[in-house]
Order: C-alpha cells, then sequence, then structure tokens
C-alpha cells in the first residue's frame, strides 16, 4: 500500500514538473519575450509564469523527496545515457536541489526588481528581504560546492566540469551583484540597468529549462558542454537587444 502511494505521488508530481515545464518552456515565455513589455498581457503571463514555475520546482523538490526516486531515475539514465554524467552519485540528488535554488533565485529577484525601483522612485527605504538572503545563501554555498567539485571532476575528464566551474562563478558574480544594488548609492543604476537584471535573469531560466529539454533528445554531453556557453554569450545579447529598446521608451516618457 505504502509503495502504491508513493508510485501514484511520483506519478503526479512527475507530471506537473514536465506539464509545467512545458507549457512555461515552449508557450508563455516565448510569447512574453516577443511582445511589448509593460503592458497587462506582459504582466497577466508573467504571474502565470512565476505560478508555472513554482509548481516546476515544487514537484522537483517532492520527487527529490521521494524514496523510488533514484531507481526511477537510474532507469531514465540508462535511457537517455546519462551515467557518465552521474557516475559520482553522491552528489546526484544535490545537483538537483541546486537547480531548483537556480530557478527560485532567479525567479524571486528578478520580480523583486520592480517593486524594488518602484519603492526607489517613491523615496522609500528598501529592506534586505528575508527570502532573498536565505536563497542569496542557499545559492552561494551550493555554487560554491559545485564549484570545487568542478574541479575535482576536470582532473578526471568529466564531461561536465568546465560548466560546474563557469555557472557557480557566474552565479556567485550574480548573487554579488544584487547584493551591491541594495546600497543607496547604486539607487541610479538599479533604475537604470533593473531591466536587463529582470531580462537577464527570466532568459537564464528560460536557457536553463531549454537545455533540460535538449538533453531528453539524446545529445552527448561533450557536444552540450561545448554549445553551452556560446548559447549563454546568445542569452545575454537576446536580454539586450529586446529589453532595451523597452528601457529606452522608458526614459522618453520619463523625459531622460
Amino acid at each position: 500500500m505504502e509503495y502504491k502511494l508513493l508510485n501514484i505521488f511520483y506519478f503526479l508530481c512527475l507530471s506537473l514538473h514536465m506539464a509545467s515545464g512545458a507549457v512555461t518552456t515552449f508557450i508563455l515565455m516565448p510569447i512574453n519575450l516577443l511582445i511589448k513589455k509593460g503592458t497587462k498581457t506582459h504582466r497577466r503571463i508573467g504571474i502565470a509564469t512565476v505560478w508555472l514555475l513554482l509548481c516546476l520546482t515544487i514537484s522537483s523538490f517532492c520527487l527529490l523527496l521521494n524514496p523510488l526516486f533514484p531507481n526511477r531515475f537510474a532507469i531514465v539514465s540508462q535511457k537517455h545515457h546519462w551515467e557518465s554524467f552521474f557516475s559520482a552519485t553522491f552528489y546526484e540528488p544535490v545537483f538537483f536541489l541546486w537547480l531548483d535554488i537556480i530557478t527560485l533565485y532567479m525567479l524571486v529577484t528578478a520580480i523583486r526588481i520592480w517593486s524594488r525601483i518602484s519603492a526607489i522612485k517613491m523615496n522609500k527605504n528598501i529592506p534586505y528581504p528575508k527570502l532573498g538572503i536565505t536563497l542569496a545563501l542557499a545559492l552561494s554555498t551550493s555554487s560554491i560546492f559545485f564549484i570545487v567539485v568542478g574541479f575535482i571532476d576536470l582532473a578526471h575528464d568529466h564531461p561536465f566540469a568546465s560548466t560546474f566551474i563557469s555557472m557557480g562563478i557566474y552565479l556567485l558574480v550574480l548573487i554579488g551583484i544584487d547584493i551591491w544594488t541594495f546600497s543607496p548609492k547604486r539607487h541610479k543604476i538599479l533604475l537604470d540597468w533593473g531591466w536587463a537584471l529582470h531580462g537577464t535573469k527570466m532568459l537564464f531560466i528560460w536557457h536553463g529549462l531549454i537545455t533540460a529539454y535538449i538533453v531528453r533528445l539524446n545529445i552527448s554531453f561533450a557536444l552540450i558542454n561545448k554549445i553551452f556557453p556560446l548559447t549563454t554569450v546568445a542569452m545575454w545579447i537576446i536580454s539586450y537587444l529586446v529589453f532595451y529598446p523597452y528601457w529606452k521608451s522608458q526614459q522618453r516618457n520619463r523625459g531622460l
């Protein structure tokens, strides 16, 4: 009976995880990327995206806690030839937990940028958010862990070792920028470049979701590791090209 309940719960969480990921990746995020920014439609789709991403991360966490996860994931790994990637199985669950923390951090801080900008415009104090600090600590700790793991795996020619290192360093830099912008002296920078932070973080999430689907296409990890830096640079370029016109229009509206 207990196994049956765990099996049903696993299936429900997996279905929710895949459905919320698919709708967000292939419908909501592309639409919000292409439509005019700052409109009611953009905000409504953004709210739907937030809820679906929360469903995605919560269902992922529930899958990790399920006792059936190791065996089920071992079967999936064999099917998709992922054994080499997770050869060091002691950090396999931690890797997925890292992805959940990354998603939550990017989502929460990307959305909060607008409330911070609004508070600056109204000359209100901006307190350090407890949730943001908690997520920053969790992301910093897990990122440092994977930087260390990356250097260890580099000696064994692990296909994703360099990605662990580069992404870990990138995330630490981003956390540093977020904390840096909380200084009152940096408020003008946040007003001028908050759009870039918001856009970059949401595109980072989208980039990660697309990568997750690509991994399921049985493409070799060696190839993914080579193209990952290129797609990351492309993400920055798209962020600039898509969000810069919106920022310029806002500057004109403010008479700047």
